[in-house]
């Protein structure tokens, strides 16, 4: 394991949390922050980050030249291990460095569901709040050009790159809209079992939506590369696409004959095809799966949520994308 990768898996588990870890080189305050809850605020040899649920951000003592970027994380489980590249950010702060997850989630990280929040379809908001998505999820915020910080008095961010995963795109099923004809995720929580709290918002779903199951491979492809181009174009910031494991942890198949799909297989050709379509559109993709399988899966719950102890991993992989892309000096 490199040393960027243990820095990283050392500060991961506070990181997402929204916690910083104090050392005894550093010191560490709590400041109350409007609706982004509390941040906390912590100072070292070089470096002053703040941290909230949703961001965090690491810039300099004092104010540079060089204006601050941020990286805009749009996607499920997997996108949050980048916020552990807050401690490979703070061993050289050239500039401020935000990392901001939308306040959405995997149900709504499908490429044809990102693309369909540049349109506008009546009834689509209010199906949304009914099904209690996340705020961002039908706002088209993949292609801001800039992303707040909500609670501590910071001008908003010009974003350099925005971070998309594959992952949603190879397992989520959409449900098309009968009269209106939009698409919506409602989430695996969701129809897991919590829409059984409340018959007339399953009544309503039954009568108003019919499925229109999942994406195939170059369904996919397609839809993220219209993407790819609608982010440059809107937003001028570069591309990272998070692949994702092709093996299940934890699986004891010994007989593939009654499957009628294989997911691992699926994925290897998502991945395959994303990765050239990376070449052909010059995006980069960070290698998930490799990072994992090198680090280990053992403990991992299935191909999607991994133990915040291989974030770094992750993370050291993402910061080194980082730098080839020169945000990072």
């Amino acid at each position: 394991m490199s040393p960027l990768a243990s820095q990283a898996r050392r500060i991961a588990a506070g990181a997402v949390r929204g916690v910083v870890r104090d050392t005894p080189r550093t010191r560490q305050l709590r400041y109350a922050v409007g609706r982004g809850g509390s941040a906390e605020r912590s100072t070292g040899p070089g470096w002053v980050q703040y941290t909230s649920r949703r961001w965090l951000l690491v810039e300099p003592p004092r104010r540079t030249e060089r204006a601050p970027v941020a990286i805009h994380l749009v996607g499920g489980c997997d996108v949050p291990a980048l916020f552990a590249m807050a401690p490979l950010f703070r061993s050289r702060v050239e500039r401020g460095i935000a990392i901001v997850r939308a306040d959405s989630g995997v149900s709504s990280a499908r490429a044809d569901l990102l693309l369909q929040t540049l349109e506008h379809h009546e009834g689509l908001e209010q199906a949304a709040r009914r099904l209690e998505l996340g705020r961002d999820a039908t706002r088209p915020v993949v292609f801001d050009a800039e992303v707040a910080l909500p609670g501590i008095a910071h001008p908003p961010v010009d974003v350099g790159v925005v971070v998309l995963s594959i992952g949603a795109n190879a397992v989520r099923a959409a449900y098309r809209h009968k009269e209106h004809g939009f698409l919506i995720d409602p989430g695996g929580y969701w129809l897991g079992g919590a829409r059984k709290a409340d018959p007339r918002v399953l009544r309503w779903f039954e009568e108003s939506f019919e499925p229109v199951g999942r994406l195939e491979v170059d369904e996919i492809t397609s839809h993220l590369d219209r993407l790819v181009t609608e982010i440059r174009a809107r937003a001028g910031a570069e591309v990272m696409v998070l692949n994702a494991l092709t093996v299940e942890p934890g699986e004891h198949i010994h007989s593939y004959q009654l499957r009628r799909q294989l997911e691992g297989a699926r994925r290897r050709d998502l991945h395959v095809a994303v990765a050239e379509l990376g070449r052909q559109r010059g995006f980069h993709v960070l290698d998930v799966d490799r990072a994992l399988k090198q680090a280990g899966i053992a403990e991992q719950i299935d191909f999607a949520h991994f133990p915040e102890a291989r974030y770094g991993d992750i993370a050291a992989v993402g910061h080194h994308i980082l730098r080839d892309l020169e945000v990072l000096p």
